[in-house]
């Protein structure tokens, strides 16, 4: 995620440097990660840590723990609207976890820098940005 026209407020070139190198990451998120316009929330660090525990990359972790994070805050009613309309709209199976970061993007006016299906079709009816690779 990135924030739109603004960047997350935070100097750390050599984590940058870092990070880019540890990840393998597609030119446009390594581009976002130059310009320091990369940010998460707890709910992605908690998908993502979990793997890079088990395979030991301490300094990934550490490096990707340091970037900028948004704050979630759940609205469970507007959750259950997202999923009627995604249920509406044939996409089917959208976990709950994919509904609250776009609920996040939206709240924050966030890009969602991802490859998962599902963002791409709730692109089509909620008012979520996906980052164009």
């Amino acid at each position: 995620m990135f924030k739109k026209g603004i960047k997350p407020e935070y100097n750390h070139q050599s984590r940058t440097n870092k990070l880019r190198r540890c990840a393998a990451l597609s030119s446009a998120a390594r581009l976002l990660i130059d310009n320091n316009k990369i940010c998460t929330n707890d709910l992605i660090l908690t998908e993502l840590i979990p793997s890079m525990i088990h395979k030991k990359e301490n300094n990934l972790i550490d490096l990707i723990n340091s970037i900028y994070k948004y704050e979630v805050h759940i609205n469970w009613d507007e959750l259950k609207q997202f999923q009627i309309k995604n249920l509406q709209n044939g996409n089917n199976n959208v976990p709950m976890t994919d509904l609250i970061i776009a609920q996040n993007c939206i709240k924050n006016d966030l890009i969602i820098v991802t490859q998962d299906k599902h963002f791409t079709l709730m692109a089509k009816y909620l008012p979520i940005t996906i980052f164009d690779q």
